[in-house]
C-alpha cells in the first residue's frame, strides 16, 4: 500500500481524505525535506503540472512554494552531478 514503504514505515502519502471521499488525490505530508525529496522525483521524471488542493490558510500556500523551490533546486543539483 502506498501509505507504507517497503520497510513498513509510514509514508509521506496521506490517503485518509482520499479514502473517505473528501478529495480526489493523496496529500504529501512530512517535513519540507521529505516532501521536497518526493516532489523532486516527479520533477526529474518530467512532470511540469501539479494539482493542489485549496490551501486552508496563507501559510499553507507559502509552505507549498518553499517545498517546490527546494525540489526544483534538488532536481537541478542531482542532474548536474549525474552529468559530470
Amino acid at each position: 500500500e502506498i501509505e507504507r514503504d517497503l520497510s513498513g514505515k509510514s509514508s509521506i502519502y496521506w490517503l485518509w481524505p482520499f479514502k473517505n471521499y473528501s478529495t480526489f488525490c493523496p496529500y504529501l505530508v512530512g517535513s519540507y525535506e521529505e516532501v521536497s525529496d518526493e516532489l523532486m522525483k516527479y520533477i526529474r521524471a518530467g512532470f511540469t503540472n501539479y494539482i493542489l488542493d485549496i490551501p486552508a490558510e496563507e501559510r499553507d500556500l507559502q509552505s507549498v512554494g518553499i517545498v517546490f523551490q527546494m525540489a526544483e533546486k534538488q532536481a537541478r543539483v542531482k542532474v548536474n552531478v549525474a552529468n559530470t
